[in-house]
């Protein structure tokens, strides 16, 4: 029996544009946002900063790492850590997503059908979203039960009940402030 083992490609985090960006004007940002950005957009959280400082250590042996072994061929890699940023770094964010998308394929969806709702907040509201975030809970609340209603209406029974996973997403395409409500939910027959 033959095992083939697959080839561990460390990723290169300094090269990529988005780390040297935030290399280059992390200490810029912090030094100038009091003075023009936090009356458009506010004062800047502390979680930023901490994202954007673990961000330059993800993925660099230096800031620490595991080894691993395989126990076929004796040979050893050394893996660096991850920042698991929030939303922020794109390689812990995309494993992230794989390993959701995963589970609730594996979990909870099982082969249901299930339709993609997307319950988006008018431009004029959202920055009151952007003030208080404890309001995105809220909304995913909401339209939650408003898609249980609409199954509900939707039945002939009447009394049927809708699963809903409910996601919150505050950024768009361009990186803007775009809060939003994104739901699976199972498909009325």
């Amino acid at each position: 029996m033959e095992i083939s083992c697959r080839i561990y490609k460390p990723r290169r985090p300094r090269e990529s544009p988005l780390y040297r960006l935030v290399e280059q004007h992390l200490e810029e940002l912090l030094r100038v946002w009091p003075v023009r950005f936090v009356r458009q957009h506010g004062a800047l959280r502390p979680v930023v900063e901490r994202v954007l400082r673990e961000f330059l250590k993800c993925g660099l042996l230096e800031h620490g790492f595991a080894r691993l072994w395989c126990s076929q061929c004796r040979k050893s890699v050394l893996v660096a850590f991850s920042c698991r940023g929030r939303s922020f770094c794109p390689s812990c964010e995309k494993k992230k997503q794989l390993l959701w998308a995963e589970w609730l394929r594996e979990e909870v969806l099982l082969g249901v059908a299930h339709r993609h709702v997307v319950l988006t907040i008018p431009r004029l509201l959202r920055p009151l979203f952007r003030r208080r975030r404890e309001l995105l809970g809220e909304l995913a609340r909401a339209g939650a039960e408003a898609i249980k209603e609409l199954v509900r209406h939707a039945s002939h029974e009447g009394d049927a009940r809708s699963g809903i996973v409910v996601s919150i997403a505050t950024a768009g395409d361009l990186l803007q402030w775009h809060p939003r409500s994104e739901c699976l939910a199972l498909s009325t027959p």
